[in-house]
């Protein structure tokens, strides 16, 4: 933050400032309908996303809402700031109001006998459905490419597939993997 005595000042160095261009996205939605019967469209409807752009000033003097000094602004973050360590308790905003009191009044749901046969089938299913799936995996032989994106891997020299299940060590690999840099 840079402060200065005086309105001419700052409009000295603002002006100095190259402006921005500043991209907008609006979003035009219509409708064109037809009163003609024999046509087999009864409407038509458009969506377009327009973009514009308008050249603003990268800062402009005598901000209405530049805080007294730095301390009001640590004051200010010392109060509002709320870490995501809790975040299922939702809003702040709407602690200690009768929304937030009367929904932890609420006890959770609770199951009945047939609540429970119904979840322990679902369950059950669940993971019979992963047992076969990895016996058909593990059992038949599914060809699996290792290192992908290292070029081709069939045949070729460049890189190996194995079988799934299969022990192999990483030197097995040619060429080895790149580190790859996001």
């Amino acid at each position: 933050m840079l402060r200065v005595r005086e309105l001419e000042t700052a409009e000295l160095l603002t002006k100095q400032l190259p402006e921005v261009q500043v991209h907008s996205m609006t979003l035009v939605s219509g409708v064109t309908d037809t009163s003609d019967t024999t046509l087999d469209v009864d409407f038509t409807s458009t969506n377009q996303d327009r973009i514009n752009v308008v050249d603003a000033p990268m800062l402009v003097p005598a901000d209405p809402a530049m805080p007294q000094d730095v301390r009001q602004v640590a004051e200010g973050m010392l109060h509002k700031y709320s870490t995501a360590d809790q975040w299922w308790w939702g809003p702040t905003r709407w602690r200690g109001t009768p929304v937030a009191e009367a929904s932890r009044l609420v006890p959770p749901p609770k199951r009945g006998p047939l609540g429970k046969l119904v979840a322990a089938i679902l369950a059950f299913s669940f993971w019979l459905l992963l047992g076969m799936l990895g016996n058909i995996l593990f059992e038949k032989g599914v060809d699996v490419v290792l290192w992908p994106g290292e070029g081709p891997s069939h045949g070729d020299g460049r890189g190996r597939t194995a079988r799934a299940g299969e022990q192999f060590r990483r030197g097995d690999i040619h060429p080895p993997p790149r580190a790859v840099c996001a």
